[in-house]
């Protein structure tokens, strides 16, 4: 009987922390400026009403603001919470200085949503939210689903998987109130002495990795979340870990536009954003 108690408290707990979670309150709105036919607001299918208030919107603003709008800011685990330094600081910049979006790097599920709904409906332009969901929300933030390195999905030899990860990534991303996710990784794991790509790729053929991070993105823009290819023009063929040093790739131009960037080149033909 007593395990039983524990099981129900579980279940119950798992039931209230879902509902908190998928909420409207935890789910960001940007109504004032997506009105689609979108479960979720989108940067996709826009109308002629959502294209007339860009345009009305453009050109109402200041030369100021629209710089500001290509500024944004990184969000860490410090900055989530009402009352702290540093969470003014973001809120001012938001307010005041109107950048155009925020990048997520670090934090608990919940708080994320909420620090998202917090900017949200104090900024005068809807925010651009972006995070490195590369392996899903888990690779940046606590608690949430984390998938496996992309050599896994490579190694199955079944691009549907990389699609319906896109796909999962995608959903979860935007029930959270981010838009815009820094993956696929394109580079091609053709060095056996790079510390930092290795089993972020998904292949150590360009083919392979192009058919891979297309059917990515595919599923990604499916359920209308932005993507970006990286790390371009390719970090595969490196020694150096990018973080540290500047990494350098030995060969001509012609080896390079056949090899490390033709991943690239088959994102760009789907219109990668």
């Amino acid at each position: 009987m007593k395990n039983k108690r524990i099981t129900n408290n579980i279940l119950i707990g798992i039931i209230i922390f879902l509902a908190i979670l998928l909420s409207p309150a935890q789910i960001t709105s940007l109504e004032r400026m997506f009105i689609s036919d979108a479960k979720y607001p989108s940067v996709f299918n826009l109308t002629e009403k959502d294209k007339e208030w860009i345009e009305t919107k453009l050109s109402e603003m200041t030369l100021y603001e629209k710089c500001a709008q290509m500024i944004m800011p990184a969000v860490y685990r410090n900055y989530l919470y009402p009352g702290s330094k540093n969470y003014k600081k973001i809120a001012s910049l938001v307010k005041e200085q109107k950048v155009g979006g925020l990048i997520l790097y670090q934090g608990e599920l919940v708080e994320q949503a909420k620090f998202i709904n917090d900017m949200q409906r104090i900024a005068d332009i809807p925010l651009l939210i972006a995070s490195d969901f590369e392996r899903g929300l888990g690779t940046r933030i606590d608690n949430a689903i984390e998938f496996p390195h992309a050599m896994a999905l490579g190694s199955a030899n079944n691009v549907s998987y990389a699609y319906e990860m896109g796909k999962a990534i995608s959903i979860e991303s935007r029930l959270l109130g981010v838009h815009w996710n820094f993956a696929p990784v394109a580079d091609i794991n053709n060095n056996s002495f790079n510390p930092i790509i290795n089993i972020r790729a998904f292949s150590e053929n360009r083919y392979e990795v192009a058919k891979f991070i297309k059917a990515f993105i595919k599923g990604a823009k499916e359920e209308r979340t932005l993507t970006t290819v990286k790390h371009f023009p390719g970090h595969g063929n490196t020694t150096i870990d990018s973080h540290r040093d500047l990494p350098r790739i030995n060969g001509s131009k012609n080896f390079l536009l056949k090899n490390e960037v033709y991943p690239f080149v088959k994102s760009i033909e789907l219109k990668v954003h």
